[in-house]
């Protein structure tokens, strides 16, 4: 599995989710992480270079892929649509609120 560097823990089980509450609580499975990903790596795909894109705030570790060829960003949960419009992180699901804005 391929997984933001500092995600990782949080993913493998060493470290409490950090969405999770009493009022929401969340468990995960723990799984191995094969690969660690830290921002400016680039892979190639069939639509041309994916580059990894550091966008902390919706996690530690949240990271983007920019595909330049496509004119493609994948932010997944970085930026959101509401009524057709973009707009930025969901406050409910973002502990980082500030630093997810400064990533976008």
């Amino acid at each position: 599995m391929f997984a933001p560097e500092r995600d990782t823990p949080y993913l493998e089980g060493d470290k409490e989710l950090v969405k999770s509450s009493e009022e929401r609580p969340m468990e995960i499975t723990p799984a191995t992480v094969d690969v660690q990903v830290t921002g400016g790596e680039t892979f190639a795909t069939a639509a041309g270079p994916m580059r990894a894109v550091f966008a902390s705030g919706h996690s530690p570790g949240h990271t983007s892929y920019y595909v330049p060829d496509a004119e493609l960003l994948i932010s997944a949960d970085a930026l959101n649509v509401v009524d057709d419009e973009l707009v930025g992180p969901r406050e409910d699901a973002t502990p980082d609120l500030e630093t997810a804005w400064e990533s976008i």
